[in-house]
């Protein structure tokens, strides 16, 4: 997998993990159901797919309502889609998991780890703003506070084959939220036991 990451990668120890990736760990939801149950809004993409051979490599930007929810970078073994999938992929307006939940079977997520990752190419990114960009203000030629992203990677199999790599990186508003309503979850939980 290409690495587009300047910034430091950090694994986060499962015997030491934070709350979000606490929830990320019990909660098996699809990235983009996950976004649209936190948010109340459609998630649409913004992907950049280059194929070599019959892999492809897409990385995503996750949004809804004007925000950055996740970058994301994937790789993805075309071989095992059929056509109709492929197409959907290279067009690039749907969600992966979208895309093999409709086309993919019985694929299953296996070999999660979790980090956090600094990098100060993806400040303006999680934040809505292209460094450079008029929205960016300049900025980017600027110092600026690097921010702690967390991220979570995983492998997506359907049968014995690995279907996709998938790395995702989570933008601090969408772990506020989700911290708020896992807990909210968990209470009701807890008060419905």
């Amino acid at each position: 997998m290409i690495n587009i990451y300047r910034g430091k990668k950090q694994p986060v120890s499962l015997d030491r993990i934070d709350p979000f990736h606490r929830m990320l760990l019990e909660n098996r939801m699809l990235t983009t159901a996950l976004l649209e149950e936190l948010t109340g809004s459609a998630v649409a993409v913004d992907p950049c797919t280059r194929v070599r051979g019959r892999c492809a490599v897409r990385f995503a930007v996750l949004t809804g309502g004007g925000r950055v929810f996740v970058f994301a970078r994937s790789t993805v073994n075309l071989a095992l889609l059929p056509e109709p999938a492929v197409v959907e992929l290279l067009k690039g307006q749907v969600p992966l998991g979208r895309i093999f939940a409709r086309h993919a079977g019985d694929h299953q997520r296996r070999n999660f780890s979790y980090f956090t990752i600094e990098d100060e190419r993806l400040t303006p990114i999680m934040y809505g703003r292209l460094p450079g960009s008029v929205q960016d203000g300049g900025r980017s030629s600027r110092k600026r506070r690097v921010r702690s992203f967390p991220g979570r990677a995983y492998d997506i199999f359907l049968g014995p084959a690995r279907l996709a790599r998938i790395e995702e990186i989570f933008s601090l508003q969408i772990r506020e939220r989700a911290l708020e309503w896992w807990g909210a979850t968990e209470n009701r939980r807890r008060l419905s036991a």
